[in-house]
């Protein structure tokens, strides 16, 4: 019996966990996708105003990168890791993640000869799971 309600408390404690880490994918990837909003919006406006798309991409993806900050911190992971920490662990995760994304890309489109679309997709895949990761473990890691 005793063997029993251990396994039971074990497996009910692993469900939870799976719950948990389910809900957090959801928020983390709502809160990506409300990012990236965010940045194709400034884009948008700024080259409808005239500015240079690559300028415009630019501070469109700064503004992005704010947004998600932000959204991570508060909705995803509900840390509480002070601001001058977690928003200097955070720049050097988004440059971690940014070379990331270029080296895996020049390796799947031209090392691989995959297409753009296909390389892109798997690239943001990867990176959005090293993200999620780094987030989780670096960035808004509660002690």
């Amino acid at each position: 019996m005793f063997y029993y309600s251990k396994v039971s408390c074990n497996v009910s404690i692993f469900i939870h966990i799976k719950r948990v880490a389910n809900f957090q994918l959801v928020k983390f990837s709502m809160s990506g996708g409300l990012a990236t909003v965010s940045h194709w919006l400034v884009m948008a406006l700024m080259i409808k105003t005239g500015t240079p798309a690559f300028t415009a991409t630019g501070v469109g993806a700064f503004v992005g990168s704010i947004v998600n900050y932000f959204l991570q911190r508060n909705l995803t992971f509900q840390s509480k890791t002070p601001h001058r920490i977690a928003l200097l662990r955070y720049a050097f995760v988004c440059l971690q993640t940014w070379i990331t994304n270029l080296l895996f890309f020049y390796l799947l489109h031209h090392i691989a000869l995959l297409n753009t679309v296909y390389s892109q997709v798997l690239t943001t895949i990867t990176v959005s799971l090293l993200s999620y990761f780094l987030y989780k473990r670096v960035v808004f890691y509660d002690h």
